[in-house]
C-alpha cells in the first residue's frame, strides 16, 4: 500500500491511497505511542482519503515525530514532523538593544581609525 501525503492543516493530516479494494487500517505513531487510527473513506473507484486529528496532547513546545504505520504491521507508510517554539518578546527586545550599542561601539571604532 502506497501512501501520499497532501496536506497537514488545522491540526489534522490529509493523505490518499490509490487502492481496488478497502485500504487496511492505519495508525498514527508518536513516540512509539499509538495516537489513532485513520479514518479511510473512498472517494472515487480506486482512491480512498486518509484522514486524522493529530491529538492536542501531542503537539507541543519542542520538535515532535509522527509516524504512519499500516495497521498490524511496521511498514511506514508516512512520517512528519512539527516542530513549535514560541518566541520570547522580552528577551528578544534585549538582544536587539545589545545588538544595537555593539553596532555603534564598531562604527565608533572605525571612525577613529579612518581618521588617523
Amino acid at each position: 500500500m502506497k501512501l501520499t501525503r497532501l496536506k497537514i492543516e488545522n491540526g489534522r493530516y490529509f493523505g490518499a491511497v490509490e487502492s481496488t479494494t478497502s485500504p487496511t487500517p492505519i495508525d498514527l505513531y508518536r513516540n512509539g505511542e499509538n495516537c489513532g487510527t485513520c479514518e479511510i473513506t473512498q472517494q472515487t473507484d480506486g482512491l480512498w482519503q486518509v484522514a486524522i486529528d493529530l491529538p492536542d496532547h501531542s503537539i507541543t513546545q519542542g520538535h515532535t515525530d509522527y509516524l504512519l504505520v499500516q495497521n498490524g504491521s511496521t511498514d511506514i507508510l508516512d512520517s512528519f514532523s512539527i516542530s513549535v517554539s514560541c518566541a520570547d518578546a522580552p528577551n528578544l527586545e534585549t538582544q536587539l538593544r545589545l545588538l544595537r550599542e555593539e553596532l555603534n561601539m564598531l562604527k565608533s571604532a572605525f571612525r577613529r581609525q579612518s581618521r588617523k
